[in-house]
């Protein structure tokens, strides 16, 4: 059976023709783009990431424009691999830097600099390095004024009626509907369920990371 995918149009038809208010597909635009925005930037989910392979290494290497939070860092050198913590804050990269010297070297560490979207690494890394990464991405969103954008497919790999129930809740409460607050709740349960059933265990996590990402695959050999 293939998923449902429903266009940024067919999502806010449908919403608002169950909330019985098809008048307000301009507000529903926006609605749709506020409810993706805080989605892509809290939600860990398996659909939402992208791999890069065999990248150089260089302290301030730059990560890609759509960057949200890293998944996994793999550092490759001469056939051995190693997966190095990654860390998102300034503060606790500075403490963990004290004592180190200058030398290079293989990293055991990576500070995201998620503001500037830049990678700095302790020790700083070595000439020859590659390393793999996945990361979570945020999706981009289109203007909601640009009536082109309904027929726009969104990326989006839970059910589609998770979508159609926001735009149809969202209206509710725009109308002060007394349904609102049940259709709301029902949302959330199956925002819930989806997370739950998402395969990777992390979904819901915010781009503070930790767990299994930071397990070492297999020990190093080398400088």
């Amino acid at each position: 059976m293939s998923k449902l995918s429903l266009t940024r149009g067919e999502v806010i038809t449908t919403g608002l023709a169950i909330a019985g208010r098809p008048d307000l597909t301009s507000e529903a635009r926006m609605w749709l783009n506020l409810f993706l925005d805080e989605f892509y930037s809290n939600q860990d989910m398996d659909w939402l990431v992208k791999t890069i392979s065999a990248q150089a290494v260089s302290n301030g290497v730059s990560l890609p424009s759509d960057y949200r939070a890293m998944k996994s860092l793999i550092m490759n050198d001469s056939g051995s691999q190693l997966e190095i913590e990654v860390i998102n804050d300034a503060d606790e990269y500075d403490r963990r830097r004290v004592g180190y010297s200058s030398t290079t070297g293989f990293p055991v560490l990576a500070w995201a600099d998620w503001d500037n979207k830049t990678l700095y690494f302790l020790p700083p890394p070595k000439s020859g390095l590659t390393m793999d990464l996945k990361y979570y991405y945020y999706p981009t969103l289109p203007d909601p004024n640009d009536v082109g954008s309904d027929n726009d497919t969104i990326k989006w790999e839970l059910p589609a009626q998770i979508l159609v129930d926001f735009i149809k809740s969202a209206a509710m409460e725009y109308n002060d509907d007394v349904r609102q607050d049940a259709a709301t709740q029902k949302l959330m349960d199956k925002i819930a369920l989806a997370r739950f059933n998402n395969r990777d265990a992390r979904a819901g996590s915010t781009r503070t990371k930790m767990g299994r990402r930071f397990r070492k695959r297999r020990g190093y050999s080398g400088d």
